[in-house]
C-alpha cells in the first residue's frame, strides 16, 4: 500500500514537532527520550480499539527516530513504518531499498517549551498528567498536550476520533540516530511542492530549498 506524503508527514511529525513550531529556541530536554504511544481509533460500528503503536527516540539535540507498528483487531502487528529526522539531512521514511524524502530537518532546530506563552494561546484547554508528566493542552480541530519538564514533548494528540497518547516515557542514552545509506526518492516531495505552489508560492519556495541543487 502506498501512503501519500501528506499522510506520512502527519503521522511522523504530529507526535514530535507540531507543538514546537511556536518556540524554535535552545532545548530544555536535557536527556534522550524513548516514548511509546498507542493510537486508539473509532471504528465504523462506534467501538474503539488500538490500531497502532509508535516508539519514538527523541534525541537531546532534536534528532529523532520513530517506528510505527500497525495492529489488527486481534492485536497482531500487520506492518510497520520507520522514519528518521536528522539535522543537515532531513526527514525520511525508511523503505527496504530506498528512502522517501518527507521534508527538511534543518540545523539549529532545537525546541524549547515556553509555559507562559502556551497558557496565553486562545485554544488553551488546561493542565493534566500523562505517563507521569505534567502536560498542557491546546484545543481546536487538532488537540495536543505537551510535557513541561521534557522540553515540550508532545505526549498526546487527538483528531477526527483518533487519539494517540504516550503510555511510557523513559530517559537515557539511546545512541545516535543515523540516516541509512540508501538511495533517496524525491518525487513525492516534488509533487507536494507542486500542490502547494498555487496556494502559497512563498512556502513552496522554502520547501524547494530542501531539495538537492539543481532543484
Amino acid at each position: 500500500m502506498k501512503l501519500s506524503i501528506l499522510f506520512i508527514a502527519a503521522s511522523i511529525l504530529g507526535l514530535g514537532v507540531f507543538a514546537y513550531a511556536y518556540w524554535p529556541q535552545p532545548p530544555q530536554q536535557q536527556s534522550d527520550l524513548r516514548i511509546v504511544y498507542h493510537t486508539t481509533s473509532r471504528m465504523e460500528d462506534g467501538t474503539t480499539r488500538v490500531t497502532s503503536r509508535q516508539t519514538r527516540i527523541q534525541k537531546e539535540n532534536g534528532d529523532w527516530k520513530q517506528v510505527q507498528e500497525y495492529i489488527d483487531p486481534e492485536g497482531r502487528v500487520t506492518g510497520s513504518m520507520t522514519s528518521v529526522g536528522v539535522a543537515g539531512r532531513g526527514v525520511f521514511v525508511v523503505g527496504r531499498a530506498k528512502l522517501l524524502f518527507v521534508g527538511d530537518r534543518s540545523e539549529g532546530y532545537k525546541p524549547k517549551f515556553d509555559e507562559e506563552a502556551f497558557r496565553k494561546i486562545p485554544d488553551f484547554i488546561g493542565e493534566s498528567t500523562i505517563a507521569g508528566y505534567r502536560v498542557l493542552g491546546q484545543g481546536g480541530a487538532f488537540k495536543f498536550w505537551v510535557a513541561l519538564d521534557i522540553g515540550g514533548a508532545n505526549l498526546k494528540t487527538e483528531r477526527d476520533g483518533s487519539v494517540t497518547e504516550a503510555v511510557s516515557v523513559e530517559r537515557g542514552d539511546f545512541g545516535p540516530v543515523t540516516v541509512p545509506d540508501l538511495p533517496i526518492e524525491y518525487s513525492d516531495y516534488r509533487e507536494k511542492i507542486e500542490r502547494v505552489e498555487p496556494l502559497n508560492p512563498q512556502m513552496a519556495d522554502r520547501m524547494r530549498q530542501a531539495l538537492p541543487k539543481p532543484y
